[in-house]
């Protein structure tokens, strides 16, 4: 591959006019916590020379082009690839906008778990992540009881349950759904933990009924889908 790495002014890539991806509020902050402690990698942009002018077409990469743009960044280490038409350019972009293939929790957690404890903050403060998200999304609240945390069960999720103001009986069954593997349709998860925190605010009442009723209206939310068909399979009957 004819492909050359170079450092290239901003003003001289040019985007898609009619080009306007959204970028997430929470990218932006993440960007902005460890702005000083930013690499060439981190800014690293993928474009295209044009055949006519000297200047390069963006194809990848919009989130860090805008971010820098903004910041007032005037260049940045780029990729030159070859030149190719406007088509295969969009196709580029549409291909790059998806995760990378190790952008995923557990791998993040996996590396967080080998940094010394003494050392996280350090560590948190360099990657933009606030010590209250790691706490709920990556360290299990010591109050979980350990015989219902296993490989199927999620630090937020189970964390979530340990902070609601429900009988430690009802919090058993939500760790014990929470638990269960991934695809058995009675396990309770991120999507349920937040149809439950619209209904608690909605139904405050729900902390003042007979903890086995409690239970009931637990299962009902973790089958929800079910309930929902069964509930619109009845308005066609009743026709």
């Amino acid at each position: 591959m004819n492909n050359i790495v170079q450092i290239v002014s901003l003003h001289k890539i040019i985007v898609n006019e009619s080009l306007h991806l959204n970028i997430s509020s929470g990218y932006i902050k993440r960007m902005d916590s460890f702005e000083n402690a930013l690499l060439p990698y981190d800014l690293f942009l993928p474009v295209e020379k044009c055949s006519t002018e000297n200047q390069y077409v963006l194809v990848g990469g919009y989130d860090k082009y805008k971010y820098m743009l903004d910041k007032g960044i005037k260049k940045t280490l780029c990729i030159i690839e070859p030149s190719t038409n406007y088509e295969e350019q969009q196709i580029k972009f549409l291909r790059r906008l998806y995760n990378n293939g190790d952008a995923t929790k557990e791998n993040r957690q996996k590396i967080l778990d080998l940094i010394p404890s003494f050392r996280i903050d350090y560590v948190l403060k360099k990657i933009g992540l606030s010590k209250n998200e790691y706490n709920i999304n990556y360290q299990y609240n010591p109050n979980i009881p350990s015989e219902y945390i296993n490989i199927n069960t999620s630090e937020i999720v189970m964390n979530w349950i340990e902070q609601l103001n429900i009988h430690n009986n009802v919090k058993v069954f939500l760790y014990k759904r929470a638990g269960l593997p991934k695809g058995d349709p009675l396990k309770f998860t991120t999507e349920h933990m937040k149809l439950l925190k619209k209904f608690f605010k909605l139904e405050p009442r729900f902390y003042q009924l007979d903890v086995n009723y409690q239970i009931e209206i637990l299962k009902s939310s973790i089958y929800y889908k079910g309930t929902i068909l069964e509930l619109l399979r009845s308005m066609v009957e009743r026709v």
